[in-house]
């Protein structure tokens, strides 16, 4: 997970598990684990014994445990959705571990806001459309960076492949957008798109300026930026 991410989506679940709870609440991660152990035997629906004469329903507690190898060893990780989070989080009464399911529970709650855009985008001609539109807008960003790292690695840039990723950053930085196209509204992705062909626009006509490549690439930054602010969506 991202720094900060205290919640990940796994097939068509949110999840979180052991490791993150244990840095987060400052603990070793054995006891979390012995934790986790001692709420399996007090709530028989985290092992899956009281789902047997029924359906699973969608919000049912899911909690397993994995073999992950961390620092060389094989070490046992419970991974868990909400709901057992929920559960397991009751032998947690540190005050900050109280603080700190508060984040747990923002986090749990944004990722499933995700989920349900991303299955409504699915469904939507309009959207579907409008994506496709800004693939094309994408792409041709690409290529024109693509152009641009050539032309700065030509006047002597030794890290010129790191444009990629600091104008796809930039972006959607100072737009506010998270990096996940899938679940962005229609109105995300046509600004998104604007920005987009902003890069573009900006960094073609530095090169055909025979503009030195730093200048460029602040002069594309300080666009992207004004962009953001007049939208009244820039982050940092």
């Amino acid at each position: 997970m991202k720094s900060g991410q205290l919640v990940a989506i796994q097939g068509k679940q949110v999840m979180t598990d052991s490791r993150v709870i244990a840095r987060v609440f400052g603990m070793a991660h054995n006891k979390v684990i012995d934790s986790v152990r001692v709420s399996v035997e007090e709530f028989p629906s985290l092992s899956g014994q009281s789902e047997r004469n029924r359906v699973p329903s969608k919000s049912a507690p899911v909690l397993c445990f994995e073999e992950k190898i961390i620092r060389g060893k094989a070490v046992a990780v419970a991974v868990m959705n909400e709901h057992a989070f929920s559960l397991v989080m009751l032998r947690f009464t540190t005050p900050r571990a109280r603080k700190m399911q508060d984040e747990f529970v923002q986090q749990f709650h944004d990722m499933r806001a995700h989920l349900q855009a991303v299955a409504l985008n699915k469904t939507d001609p309009a959207w579907l459309t409008a994506r496709t539109d800004g693939k094309i807008t994408r792409r041709e960003e690409t290529d024109v960076i693509q152009q641009f790292v050539g032309y700065a690695r030509a006047q002597g840039s030794q890290n010129a492949e790191r444009y990629y990723t600091s104008l796809t950053k930039l972006v959607y930085r100072s737009l506010g957008l998270p990096a996940e196209r899938a679940g962005l509204s229609r109105r995300d992705i046509a600004r998104l798109t604007v920005a987009e062909s902003l890069v573009s626009d900006e960094l073609q006509a530095a090169m055909d300026c025979g503009d030195e490549y730093h200048d460029a690439f602040r002069h594309t930054k300080a666009a992207v930026r004004r962009l953001g602010d007049a939208l009244g969506s820039r982050q940092g």
